[in-house]
């Protein structure tokens, strides 16, 4: 290639200091016995080979520089085609598509229709995707959708972006993207749509959007794994929006033929809840018996603290007592120990112990962090305390003797009633003889 690039830079001094390209050169001068100009096949040639070399070993950006010579200097010539398609290579290996197109549209003698840009422009977006040059791609997928708004390729396009803003952890543009695929409604884009929507959405626990999603992809799934999952989803994401639906899928759920603890333990749980607030006591006690042997976290928690409640309900307080001190020392959920001890107080008022009563709910309102909870226990504190005043005043007024005042006597008209001549009698017992005083006058006399 050295030898190449000295032969033409010969070719190319002898033009600059004779004005014209070498024609059968002899003794160092010019003939001019030959037609035409032999030396631009030869230097033409040259330079397509030398951007064809570059191109080859990944050197694109200095193919460029050559195959761009060549469509500048001898577009008369049979290379210049094979220069255009070595333009095109090159910026479309780079994804630089555009470039290509300014090239086309400052030469005269080529033009390219708005469907083969269209084409061209896809094309190379789409070999970086297929070369997992993810950022490239959506760069140039991004181009495509600003160029060819309602293109040929647009649906595929805003597909392979989507995936594309995935792979960089773009998620909002991901978000943007693939709702725009759910809404052109390609039937085989839905499915990897759908499912990324779902799963962003219940990330964020934004269980309306992700239940929307997977309902959908009910239709769509291909894979056991897929349905596993949306069943799954379904049932959490409704857990807290519509016990029915969590119910129906929580019951799919139980019939796996793989599970483990804790997702049995979720659905039995859901299972139970139904039962419980359709009044099925009995059933739910044996439903939330399951759970309390498959799980030592929140769904057992939950599990324990309603059979001590169902326990308190039949009035057995003494063992519900017991179950809930059995739930505080087994577990370490704080909202269910929390709501645990709040029914324990409702067990000591029903007990008469209220001082008892008041301690546990102050803990709770001193100690617990969720408002809920700390509130229902402020309120429960309040009503007792409420409850002893009455009845400490009920206790005051037993005794309080009222007396009106039309039973009030005053002296005055007592005083007119008084017999003013009436004698009081001395009893018997205080007469006492006069000759005895004297006696015992002169006896003390004596004796000073």
């Amino acid at each position: 290639m050295s030898k190449t690039k000295d032969f033409i830079e010969t070719l190319l001094t002898q033009y600059r200091q004779g004005g014209i390209l070498p024609i059968w050169e002899l003794s160092a001068n010019y003939t001019k016995c030959m037609i035409g100009y032999h030396a631009v096949p030869v230097i033409a040639d040259a330079y397509l080979s030398k951007g064809m070399i570059y191109f080859n070993s990944s050197k694109t950006n200095e193919a460029i520089v050559e195959f761009l010579f060549v469509v500048n200097n001898y577009q008369h010539t049979i290379y210049f085609k094979e220069a255009i398609s070595g333009l095109q290579a090159a910026y479309s290996s780079l994804a630089q598509i555009d470039k290509y197109l300014a090239v086309i549209e400052s030469l005269p003698s080529v033009s390219i229709s708005r469907a083969e840009q269209d084409s061209l422009t896809y094309n190379a977006a789409f070999m970086k995707f297929s070369e997992l040059e993810y950022k490239v791609a959506k760069k140039a997928f991004d181009k495509y959708l600003s160029t060819f708004e309602n293109g040929i390729f647009v649906n595929d396009v805003t597909y392979y972006n989507a995936m594309s803003a995935v792979k960089i952890n773009d998620s909002i543009a991901a978000i943007t993207l693939y709702e725009k695929v759910v809404e052109l409604g390609v039937k085989s884009h839905q499915e990897t749509a759908m499912l990324f929507l779902a799963r962003e959405s219940y990330s964020r626990n934004d269980f309306v959007n992700s239940n929307k999603h997977y309902n959908t992809l009910l239709e769509y799934a291909s894979s056991n794994s897929i349905k596993r999952e949306v069943v799954i989803r379904l049932m959490t994401g409704n857990e807290l929006i519509d016990n029915k639906v969590a119910f129906k899928f929580a019951k799919q759920v139980v019939e796996f033929d793989k599970t483990d603890n804790w997702l049995l333990s979720k659905a039995y749980v859901i299972i139970a809840r139904n039962e419980f607030e359709n009044g099925n006591y009995a059933k739910s006690k044996v439903t939330f018996k399951q759970v309390v042997g498959l799980s030592d976290y929140d769904e057992g928690a939950e599990a324990k603290y309603y059979l001590a409640y169902l326990t308190y309900l039949d009035e057995n307080l003494t063992l519900a007592e017991q179950m809930i001190f059995e739930l505080a020392e087994k577990y370490s959920s704080d909202y269910f120990i929390a709501k645990a001890f709040i029914l324990l107080a409702d067990i000591y008022v029903a007990q008469e112990n209220n001082f008892q009563a008041k301690a546990t709910l102050e803990s709770i309102i001193e100690n617990h962090d969720g408002d809920d909870l700390v509130n229902l226990a402020r309120k429960k504190w309040e009503q007792i305390v409420e409850k002893e005043k009455v009845v400490t005043h009920e206790v005051e007024e037993e005794f309080y003797i009222d007396i009106s005042e039309d039973e009030i006597v005053y002296e005055e008209e007592v005083r007119d009633e008084i017999d003013e001549d009436y004698i009081v009698e001395i009893p018997d017992s205080l007469k006492v003889e006069s000759d005895s005083l004297e006696i015992k006058i002169l006896e003390d006399e004596e004796i000073e």
